[in-house]
């Protein structure tokens, strides 16, 4: 049985609710900071980054992430 292809929109519900754990911080010379602590804090929220993440480039062939 395969599963239904879930399409996440970059503006999406999804977006939104990851957006009240990503506080912006301006810091001089960088125009756009996230401080992700705050979805790393929160284990749903994280696995639904690597779900969405995994879905998005599902079809590129990566096979390994590091950071």
């Amino acid at each position: 049985m395969s599963e239904e292809k879930k399409i996440y929109a970059q503006d999406g519900p999804e977006a939104v609710e990851i957006a009240k754990y990503l506080p912006y911080f301006p810091f001089k010379g960088i125009p756009r900071f996230y401080d992700i602590g705050g979805f790393l804090a929160e284990p749903a929220v994280f696995q639904k980054i690597v779900d969405i993440f995994a879905e998005r480039y599902a079809g590129i062939g990566i096979d390994s992430v590091a950071g």
